[in-house]
Formats: C-alpha cells, structure tokens, sequence
C-alpha cells in the first residue's frame, strides 16, 4: 500500500471517502486500510457491507461485520446499531441515499474514524456528490458539517501494466487542509478550487504526481524530480535496483551523481 494510504488510518476520528467508478477496486482499497488497522491498532472495528466481499481475521483489532440482508435490514439501521456498541472504526460499503450519508458525517463528528465508498471520477465530483445529495436547503450545513470531518477523499482507478500483466492502482488523494475545507464550506467544487495529489504504485517503486511533474523517492524522504515516469519504468526492466533507477531519471543526473539512498535526495535541491 501507498505509504500516503496508511497515513489515513492513523486519524483517531473523521471521515475518509473512497470513490471511482464501478469496478475501480474500491472494495480492495477498503480492505487494505481495515486490515492495515487491525495489523498495526488494537481498536473495535464495525463494518457494514452489501455483500460481504473480504473476511477479515482479528490480529490485533477485534473486527465485526455486518451484511445488510442478511444480519441488518439496511445501511441505516446497522449505523444507528453500530454507534450504540462504542466502535472506533466504522466502514461503510456504500453511501447511496442521504439519510445513510447523514448518519455517516454524524458518526465521523462524534469521535469515530469512518470510511466509505462513493461513486464518482474525481475527488471534487465525490465531495460535490455528497453535498447535492440533500436538499437545497440545507446544503450549506452539510457543506458545513462536511468540511469539518473530513480527512481525505481518495479517487481511483486501474491501470493495466502490459509488463507485469496485472492492474495497478493511481489515486488521487485530496486532503483535507484549511483551505480545502474552506473551499468545501463555500461550496466551491471546482478541480482547480480543490488542489489534489495523484499516486501511483508501480513495479519501480512509489510515484506522486505533482503539477511540476512525476517525483518519486522512499518513504520519508523528500521526493526527487524525474522526468518521466516510462522512462523509470524502462530502466527497472533493466533489473536496475530502485537507486540507480531514480539516479539515472532524475533531471540532470549522470552516472557520477551522488546520490545518497538514505535520503532518496542527491546531494541538492530539486527543482
């Protein structure tokens, strides 16, 4: 998982949306955070699912789930259940209507970390998309509401890697900052009012896609500046290690740099 992913579930409370299209790995994008806390916190997890698509063995959480149809007749009655059993993690499989989107932002509001899904292409069409939901009336209060739970919105899809044979996720991550949340509360969804961060797991290593251009480098250090990143990826076919990849693609770069793998840096500022 993205080393920007498991930042998320560190939140003790909040609100974090998943959103894509159908078909987007949503669902495994959920499962990964889950079991992320339940290898790494020792929480009370709740999830509530139509259907159930990954079982989870408790680790070191104590993990419920819950299939609407099956042990709860809605998505609304599981979250009025669920905040009565004192849960510090609750996913939700999908918000589709506002009655489950509003017992979803209160129960972010009163102290619970709580992930969910929505469909959407963006990050800013996923946050719209919750607010239009309500009534034009008291769309300004869920705005509101919205802006003060929020952490991030994750907005993914796949993308097939012809040399690995397999699908990879990009993400693109908004989080919430200040003047993201202000944005929010005067419902400015505009893509460039909403300022997002675009990842991408590859076979190369980790890739964050900035307006400047691709930057990779390890996890906590500061990212160097490639050029591009299919020519990262042709030089990992090489079997070069992760080093001389980012040696060899950053700009300016030459066999002689000195590249300090420690800190992912080469001994200057990129630009």
């Amino acid at each position: 998982m993205h080393p920007d992913l498991k930042k998320l579930v560190k939140n003790t409370h909040g609100l974090i949306l998943v959103s894509g299209p159908t078909g987007s790995g949503k669902s495994s994008t959920l499962a990964a955070l889950i079991q992320e806390i339940n290898l790494t916190e020792t929480l009370h997890i709740i999830t509530v699912e139509n259907p159930i698509e990954y079982s989870f063995r408790p680790r070191r959480a104590y993990i419920r789930q819950r299939e609407v149809g099956r042990d709860t007749p809605s998505f609304e009655q599981a979250l009025l259940d669920a905040l009565r059993e004192d849960p510090d993690v609750l996913m939700v499989g999908e918000m589709r209507d506002p009655e489950t989107m509003r017992l979803t932002l209160s129960a972010s509001e009163t102290g619970h970390l709580v992930l969910a899904t929505v469909h959407s292409s963006s990050c800013a069409e996923a946050v719209q998309r919750v607010a239009s939901a309500f009534p034009p009336e008291i769309q300004s209060a869920v705005c509101a509401q919205l802006a003060d739970c929020l952490v991030a919105v994750i907005s993914q899809r796949l993308r097939f890697r012809t040399d690995l044979n397999i699908r990879v996720p990009e993400c693109e991550i908004l989080m919430a900052t200040h003047a993201v949340k202000n944005f929010i509360r005067n419902r400015d969804f505009s893509k460039s009012a909403l300022p997002s961060k675009r990842v991408l797991n590859t076979a190369c290593g980790v890739f964050n896609v900035t307006p400047n251009g691709w930057r990779a480098g390890p996890v906590g250090s500061f990212p160097v500046k490639i050029q591009s990143r299919w020519t990262a990826i042709q030089l990992k076919r090489q079997s070069l290690p992760l080093s001389d990849v980012l040696r060899r693609c950053t700009k300016g770069g030459n066999e002689k740099s000195d590249f300090d793998a420690s800190t992912g840096c080469q001994g200057r500022t990129p630009d």
